[in-house]
């Protein structure tokens, strides 16, 4: 999962920011019960000698007043009974070192709020905080996650006290393509596909001539098939054609496809 938040320039620096996660996302509890304990994270620079088990993410900060960015590591940090562990985040850069704490409570519908307080009066342009799925991850679903509209509610509060509301999107990466549904019109084969990145989509089926169709974003698309005589042939015999939708993203080797048989 991947969180992203951007500041345009000119606007007050940030003091505090509060960030609840999508119903689709809960925390792991297996993975908060190997958090790090406070002692140990703040023995010498945090994260002090705490366990692999307790990094859950990475996380990179870019600001105006630094040349380069600053990145680091997002870690679960153990209070004892006190509350649930805080999801803080290491990061370093030009001789700068910063940790944001960020408090956690997670509510009895299984609701995770994580709130940042007292952040340092800088301008900030953007904050990418990344927390990949397996079986340490923070987080684990609770629902569909690809082709869904996952929604973070998002307060952010300025250092002049000044406060805005927004839902913040949540990108989920490593999604297949799907086969939304299709549908027989005449000779004709009308199919809905929901992509997760740009590349480029195919279509192919014994007795058809493949087709490709290009998207440059995450969307569904509908695409018109033409069912050759063949095609419409094993059809009407209750025989199956075997389809096949492909894609190959703009970027990286994420190759899928989904398959359908059709009567």
């Amino acid at each position: 999962m991947e969180v992203a938040l951007t500041q345009s320039a000119h606007q007050a620096d940030v003091s505090e920011l509060q960030i609840q996660l999508p119903k689709q996302l809960v925390a792991r509890f297996s993975t908060l019960q190997k958090a790090c304990l406070a002692a140990t994270f703040e023995t010498g620079p945090p994260p002090g000698k705490c366990a692999s088990t307790a990094k859950v993410g990475t996380v990179s900060v870019t600001t105006p007043v630094l040349p380069g960015k600053l990145t680091g590591t997002a870690w679960f940090v153990s209070h004892g009974a006190e509350a649930f562990p805080d999801l803080d985040l290491v990061v370093t850069g030009d001789g700068v070192e910063v940790v944001l704490v960020g408090h956690t409570h997670i509510a009895h519908s299984s609701i995770t709020t994580s709130t940042y307080e007292s952040l340092p009066d800088v301008p900030i342009t953007n904050v990418t905080v990344k927390l990949p799925v397996g079986s340490n991850s923070a987080l684990a679903d609770n629902g569909r996650l690809c082709n869904a509209s996952l929604l973070a509610p998002t307060t952010i509060i300025a250092q002049s006290g000044a406060k805005i509301t927004a839902n913040t999107k949540v990108a989920v990466s490593g999604c297949s393509v799907e086969l939304v549904s299709h549908k027989q019109r005449g000779k004709r084969l009308v199919l809905k596909v929901w992509t997760p990145e740009a590349g480029r989509i195919s279509v192919k089926a014994p007795g058809l001539r493949t087709k490709y169709v290009r998207v440059s974003k995450s969307r569904q698309i509908k695409i018109s098939v033409p069912l050759s005589s063949r095609a419409l042939a094993a059809m009407h015999s209750r025989k199956k054609l075997k389809l096949r939708v492909g894609f190959t993203p703009k970027k990286g080797k994420n190759y899928s496809a989904a398959k359908l048989a059709l009567r």
